[in-house]
């Protein structure tokens, strides 16, 4: 019985130990940082590569992912009447509450967050910037939506 107890506390022990290096491995998607980023926009990050449709629902909405090496069109299917909810919706956009609606901090993968890198997502609506945050824009059926990475 004691060389079972031992045996599984060492195993316990060696999956603690493994689980710990684990977790010092930046793994694709996590947050870039001011010190890398001249990598925030690499392609190792990207979700989408080329042009795609995702989703379901009955709307098509166009949204063109611009960054300075590439322009991706995402058109995203939904039942959704408001962009910010498409874009989280169908995980193309990731993004906290701020105090002016959703402050949307990772674009297709890319992550611009003006606080620690001096980058950050804008959003235009037909070339236009838009006069609201993501999750204050109806869903305009033809509109076509521009999040643009966009260096300070």
């Amino acid at each position: 019985m004691k060389k079972l107890l031992i045996s599984i506390s060492i195993v316990a022990l060696i999956f603690s130990l493994v689980s710990c290096t684990k977790a010092e491995t930046p793994q694709n998607g996590d947050e870039t940082t001011g010190a890398s980023q001249e990598n925030a926009t690499s392609s190792a990050s990207v979700i989408f590569e080329e042009d795609t449709t995702v989703g379901e629902g009955k709307n098509a909405v166009s949204v063109s992912v611009k960054t300075p090496d590439k322009t991706v069109k995402i058109t995203i299917m939904t039942d959704k009447t408001v962009l910010g909810d498409a874009l989280t919706e169908s995980g193309l956009c990731e993004g906290e509450e701020g105090p002016y609606g959703l402050y949307i901090k990772k674009v297709n993968g890319i992550s611009a967050v003006y606080e620690t890198d001096g980058a950050y997502w804008s959003l235009t609506v037909n070339g236009e910037a838009a006069s609201t945050g993501a999750d204050g824009v109806e869903i305009t059926d033809g509109a076509e939506y521009e999040l643009v990475y966009t260096e300070a």
